[in-house]
């Protein structure tokens, strides 16, 4: 298959190519970013240029997407994969729509092409291959899955900022004013308000009505689930998203910005459960060894 493989909804990137050809493991990985084409060749600090300054990215990537090199794929080349990264476009019509795209893609061109696959999503990218409408077997884990987040709704994210704020006394609200600022700030400039972020929010009409879970009862499945790690000696990381965490509740039995019980959505209908303490951002990495594992397993 060529660099990268553009659908009406998506698209595939691939990061990694085996030594053992098609006989090795085929991974499909995400995050669930969104992407287009011209940030898979162009300069990073272009894709920023032309995202950052736009307040409307109906048409545009996500801003801050690191390149996909170095620890990301480290658990696969450990394990000598064929990986590919799995991105939203910017004009993808919904989580749902995605994954019907998708669902036929890989009956298509990764089972008839490859003898062992496998379908890793951490956040978003966990939500979108959990739903996958995909009726034939596949190994599939999900890593801290978005099952609803307050993150992809920016106006309850604002409001529930601003009602911690008040709920302190008033010396308080002084000294947190400008770190309540400074999130907003942040969330406005990075954050995107596309279909496949309003998909993802809690009670989103996508989680409430449209999610179906059946299909994990197809493959062999791992959840791996995070909550912020407690003490004072932590990763900078972990510190960072725990303490603004805090101010959405989102800093205890949750990873800084998806709460446990929401991760845990899918608890019932997978095979095996491991819990990590780790915030979001950081769970990927320190889920390295569990991946290998996994894939090892296949």
């Amino acid at each position: 298959m060529p660099k990268f493989i553009s659908g009406e909804n998506f698209i595939l990137v691939k990061e990694r190519t085996s030594r053992k050809g098609n006989k090795a493991i085929c991974v499909i990985r995400s995050s669930g970013y969104t992407i287009d084409e011209k940030a898979v060749t162009e300069p990073w600090i272009l894709t920023q240029l032309r995202t950052l300054p736009k307040k409307d990215r109906s048409y545009l990537p996500d801003p801050v997407i690191a390149k996909q090199t170095g620890d990301v794929l480290k658990p696969y080349e450990e394990t000598d994969c064929n990986v590919y990264s799995l991105y939203a476009k910017p004009e993808c019509k919904g989580i749902k729509e995605l994954q019907k795209e998708l669902a036929q893609f890989i009956k298509d061109n990764i089972v008839n092409n490859y003898e062992k696959h496998a379908l890793i999503g951490h956040s978003k990218g966990g939500l979108i291959f959990a739903g996958l409408p995909l009726d034939i077997h596949t190994n599939m884990l999900l890593i801290a899955p978005t099952f609803g987040t307050i993150m992809g709704n920016e106006e309850l994210m604002i409001k529930t900022l601003d009602e911690y704020k008040k709920s302190k006394n008033i010396i308080h609200r002084i000294l947190i004013t400008p770190d309540i600022a400074l999130y907003k700030w942040v969330m406005r400039t990075i954050g995107s308000r596309r279909p496949i972020d309003c998909d993802m929010s809690i009670n989103s009409d996508f989680i409430l009505k449209e999610l179906d879970l059946s299909y994990l009862s197809y493959h062999h499945t791992m959840l791996i689930t995070a909550t912020c790690p407690k003490g004072i000696f932590i990763n900078p990381t972990d510190a960072f998203f725990r303490h603004y965490g805090k101010y959405l509740g989102l800093d205890k039995n949750a990873d800084g910005m998806i709460s446990i019980e929401n991760q845990k959505l899918c608890e019932k209908l997978v095979d095996e459960v491991v819990e990590l303490k780790a915030t979001l951002p950081t769970v990927l990495g320190k889920a390295s060894d569990e991946i290998q594992k996994f894939l090892r397993g296949i």
